[in-house]
């Protein structure tokens, strides 16, 4: 197990579905069979909003989709030149020597794919642009992506995994994963995920999840963070795919994803109970397979530019007015931002009573952050303008108004580390470890 700088865990309410899910048809092209599966499982289930067929079914389809040489080169050679503005390239290919993730040379490994293509090495376009869409992850930034046009069409979902959190049992033990809706069962002392509840008005926590597809369950997890995640350091990519305040969305990788993640999930429990549900793929808005008959279809129809777009046309630019050069803000600016890593955690107990618990967080830290946080780190309740909701200033005048005004929230985050130097401390409850 890794060492936990700090770790908290959001709980926020999942109100799950259930859906009739059509059995997969037999013969014909595995694209043909797409549309009347989706069409089968969107009478059977109206309310979706929608279409979803089993996974392998989409992945069968997908890697019908030919990769043809001359359009791959074409489209690494315009990628590689608007790779060339990342002003991180030479860092990621060099980085220091705390830089928490693997080094990587992106343009080399544009070039590598370019040459994988010409040596055949990619069965399918899908796996030719997956093979991009990874290089790009390795650079984790959030500003440098890449979605290309073989992964429109479906997204993989798995709703036994989209309840899935990290929580300590104790705020000091390490965390594990658990689902949320076996913990609030637990809580509300009813049965839920599991046998577990309240015994004798002592809560106990439901089976913790030990292992995903047949390996440990954390190191897994990491290892599909460090896969498919934009955020630069463990922690924050752990915190990404859990729910969060400012994250309610978070699920982990193996509950959504771009990629393909097999069949089927199987989840192993600590008191010996093994789970194994079907992995689906939800059909994208505004996507139709109607028509589609191979995956030569889904090439011409979804990968190939629209030439009347592409065309220059020769109709006049209208001549906009000139932006004033003048800088508004200094060139330049003292290098600031360290993790904070407060030790902040979270125990189920939490959700009982926020706002006490909040008031405590804040109060504490923020009188004594030397006590609770990393040498020399700065405590800001600033925001930049990058991302995320701004601050609300009633938050630094009175916290138990703003906890009124923000609703009783779950803690967020495994590992969530309070950010500082300028970028904004994350409205989150916790318990502190003392």
């Amino acid at each position: 197990m890794p060492n936990m700088k700090s770790s908290v865990v959001a709980l926020g309410l999942l109100l799950g579905a259930v859906y009739a899910v059509p059995a997969p048809s037999a013969g014909g092209e595995p694209c043909e069979k797409i549309a009347p599966a989706a069409a089968e499982y969107m009478a059977a289930n109206p309310n979706a909003t929608n279409p979803m067929v089993p996974a392998r079914m989409a992945w069968e389809c997908l890697q019908t989709i030919p990769n043809k040489v001359g359009p791959a080169q074409d489209m690494i050679r315009s990628l590689k030149a608007f790779v060339n503005w990342q002003s991180t390239l030479a860092f990621l290919k060099a980085p220091p020597r705390d830089y928490m993730l693997p080094p990587t040379d992106i343009q080399q490994g544009l070039d590598d794919i370019a040459a994988g293509v010409e040596k055949g090495r990619y069965k399918s376009e899908y796996d030719f642009q997956m093979a991009i869409v990874e290089l790009i992850f390795t650079a984790h930034d959030g500003h440098f992506n890449y979605r290309p046009d073989a992964l429109k069409a479906f997204s993989f979902r798995n709703t036994m995994a989209a309840d899935i959190v990290s929580v300590s049992r104790d705020g000091r033990s390490a965390p594990m994963l658990y689902h949320e809706g076996a913990i609030r069962a637990a809580m509300n002392g009813t049965r839920g995920n599991s046998t577990s509840g309240r015994n004798n008005g002592t809560f106990q926590m439901p089976p913790a999840i030990i292992q995903i597809n047949g390996q440990d369950a954390i190191s897994y997890t990491e290892n599909l963070n460090l896969k498919y995640s934009s955020f630069q350091d463990p922690d924050s990519q752990w915190n990404s795919y859990v729910r969060s305040y400012s994250n309610p969305q978070g699920s982990p990788v193996i509950a959504a994803s771009l990629a393909y993640m097999g069949p089927t999930l199987t989840l192993a429990y600590e008191d010996g109970t093994i789970k194994t549900s079907e992995n689906m793929a939800i059909l994208r808005t505004g996507i139709n397979f109607t028509g589609i008959r191979s995956g030569e279809d889904f090439y011409d129809r979804w990968c190939t530019p629209n030439k009347t777009l592409a065309e220059m046309s020769n109709v006049a630019l209208e001549v906009k007015q000139v932006v004033d050069p003048t800088p508004t803000s200094p060139d330049e600016s003292p290098f600031l931002y360290q993790a904070a890593n407060c030790r902040i955690w979270y125990t189920p107990q939490t959700v009982m009573d926020p706002a006490a618990n909040w008031k405590a967080v804040v109060d504490a830290t923020w009188a004594d952050p030397k006590k609770y946080c990393v040498a020399d780190s700065i405590v800001s309740l600033e925001e930049t303008g990058g991302g995320g909701q701004p601050m609300d200033p009633l938050f630094q005048l009175n916290v138990d108004e703003q906890q009124k005004t923000a609703g009783a929230v779950g803690a967020a985050g495994r590992r969530a580390s309070w950010v500082a130097g300028g970028v904004g401390l994350t409205a989150a409850l916790a318990v502190l470890v003392l």
